[in-house]
């Protein structure tokens, strides 16, 4: 059964910057991204379905994606390219390793 952790980097006004979704599905898991602007107007729920999604398509194709925008790339001065999908990310947080460990604690209780 696939579960999925969320974690938030906040502005200093507390806005949700960028959301985090950890899925887990059996011994594979992923890493998902979304990154709001700064002239975005920061939604929880739209970050977590973005999010959510990167994760979920790293996990089902197995493997790890930037998803640049090639307009904005070259339009946009302030443009940074990075991975936003992670496959079997091997950089693991001590909170992503204690949400394998509560994952897997659940499967072996049933």
């Amino acid at each position: 059964m696939m579960k999925d952790y969320y974690l938030y980097e906040r502005t200093e006004d507390n806005k949700p910057m960028i959301t985090e979704c950890f899925l887990i599905d059996g011994d594979e898991y992923a890493r998902g991204i979304s990154v709001c602007s700064y002239g975005d107007n920061p939604c929880k729920l739209t970050g977590r379905k973005i999010a959510f999604e990167r994760a979920r398509q790293a996990l089902f194709t197995r493997s790890s994606f930037k998803n640049d925008n090639p307009s904005v790339k070259h339009n946009h001065p302030y443009y940074i390219s990075f991975y936003k999908g992670y496959y079997m990310p091997s950089d693991l947080t001590e909170v992503e390793k204690k949400f394998i460990n509560n994952y897997k604690n659940r499967q072996a209780r049933g």
